[in-house]
């Protein structure tokens, strides 16, 4: 199945509540409400990514962090 902004959202819909479906087969109520909790975040997470698609991508050369380029930083003084 391919996502896309012009497909059916209706196929979308199906495939999220056979996945419910499945997941919460043979568990309890918790374990149910900790599995809805851990893909609300998991959702938020990725909404966060969207909006800020750039986010992991560094430019080159600014990415590259090692212990010989960073400036010594000076004793404190007591």
């Amino acid at each position: 199945m391919r996502f896309s902004s012009c497909g059916d959202s209706r196929e979308l819909m199906v495939l999220a509540v056979a996945l419910s479906v499945l997941l919460s087969q043979d568990r309890d109520q918790d374990e149910i409400g900790k599995l809805a909790a851990f893909f609300t975040v998991v959702g938020d997470t990725l909404a966060l990514f969207a909006l800020q698609p750039g986010l992991f991508r560094c430019p080159p050369g600014k990415g590259d962090v090692s212990v010989q380029n960073t400036p010594e930083v000076p004793p404190s003084a007591p």
